[in-house]
């Protein structure tokens, strides 16, 4: 068949394809790059539908079917068709990288998995995505930017077991199958975790504490002892200022997107003002402590760490168990991690640290440490599968301490 006729065929089959899916036969067709002004009032006849998509320039009626094709059907497309491929191939990449990085954000492999199966060439985009965390303003959620590389590299996103596979040794693998894999690789890694990115982790670091300890000197100071609310009341302009200093601001650009170190801090402190604070663990203050802060900041946490606090990190380790990938809790499947709740009307963290008390065996008053000792070791082998993975992908001559707790 010459390539006049192929291109014909082409034409017919893609004004045919749209008109399949048009659920209105009379809708009017939408102005392309050279449709003329009395085209814009004609509708599609109900008598001959397709004749007028079929009279239309190539242009105008390729610029039609994308109004009336969903994203699969415009992939088959740029696959059969040299002007569909023209002009859908580009709008398609932007919103599969959008999928992608949202999904590699959200800690789900199966749908990052299908992503790549279809077009791995999106590991080589970089672009800004959302997580679920927010703080006090659902609009306002986490927001990294890079690639599903280095994006699941800030969410620290790495096999927990000696032969897991994380979401960073999956995309390692897709990547290392493109042309220039392996250096691809390497200066990703060298784009996510450059040279001073350890002074700028120690800095967050210190501040973050700072601010913790402002807010627990403030609920020792209060005088209320008994009443929640009152108690609320008191220390609301501390509260409230705490609550604005984690709020999500600039995009992440390097390195990783939660400081453990902060909810590690939370939980050892709770533990430790937990006699001063009423030595009961429905008292005002550790209610507040446990429900206001050490909660606040767990709605921070990336994905795959919110996994792990829903299976039970503790059962994790002691017996060998991969991530199931689930944001249920194992023990209450009825509740989910995320997506979250405004705070303040959250039923996950409304009546804690009672929800928690399957997740973080012992008593109330080493509720806070045990969470902190699970996450601490939790974050040491994620840290050790780190580096491991770096020194395997850069030269050996580089430095990347700054990933050491």
């Amino acid at each position: 068949m010459s390539s006049n006729r192929l291109e014909q065929k082409n034409e017919e089959s893609t004004a045919k394809i749209a008109l399949k899916i048009i659920e209105e036969k009379t809708q009017p067709v939408k102005q392309g790059p050279s449709v003329q002004n009395s085209l814009m009032t004609e509708k599609i006849s109900k008598s001959n539908p397709e004749s007028l998509l079929l009279n239309l320039p190539p242009d105008d009626a390729m610029y039609n079917l994308g109004f009336y094709c969903d994203a699969a059907s415009l992939h088959n497309l740029t696959i059969t068709c040299k002007k569909g491929r023209a002009f859908f191939q580009n709008p398609l990449d932007k919103i599969g990288l959008e999928k992608l990085l949202q999904f590699v954000a959200y800690g789900n492999k199966g749908e990052v998995k299908k992503i790549l199966d279809a077009n791995p060439k999106l590991l080589l985009q970089k672009e800004i995505t959302e997580d679920y965390s927010y703080g006090l303003d659902e609009k306002n959620h986490r927001k990294i930017k890079g690639t599903a590389l280095q994006i699941a590299f800030a969410c620290k996103d790495v096999g927990i077991q000696k032969d897991e596979e994380g979401m960073v040794e999956m995309i390692m693998d897709y990547m290392k199958q493109l042309p220039g894999g392996d250096k691809l690789i390497k200066e990703q890694i060298a784009a996510q975790f450059p040279e001073g990115w350890l002074d700028k982790k120690k800095q967050r670091e210190e501040m973050d504490s700072s601010e913790l300890n402002k807010i627990i000197q403030a609920i020792h100071e209060a005088k209320e002892m008994d009443d929640l609310d009152r108690l609320k009341e008191e220390c609301k302009e501390a509260l409230n200022k705490f609550r604005i200093y984690l709020e999500p601001k600039q995009p992440i650009e390097m390195g990783c997107c939660f400081n453990e170190q902060l909810l590690i801090e939370a939980g050892n402190l709770y533990t430790e003002y937990y006699e001063r604070f009423g030595n009961r663990w429905d008292s005002a203050k550790n209610l507040l402590f446990w429900q206001m802060i050490v909660s606040y900041i767990k709605r921070f946490v990336p994905s795959c760490l919110a996994m792990a606090l829903c299976q039970n990190i503790e059962f994790l380790f002691e017996n060998n168990k991969n991530l199931e990938r689930s944001l249920r809790f194992y023990y209450q499947p009825s509740v989910s991690f995320y997506p979250l709740y405004p705070f303040d009307n959250d039923p996950q963290f409304s009546d804690a640290p009672d929800q928690w008390r399957a997740l973080m065996p012992g008593a109330h008053v080493r509720q806070g440490a045990t969470l902190a000792c699970q996450i601490e070791k939790l974050c040491q082998v994620k840290t050790l599968k780190i580096q491991q993975i770096i020194q395997q992908s850069l030269a050996s001559t580089q430095k990347y301490s700054c990933l050491m707790m």
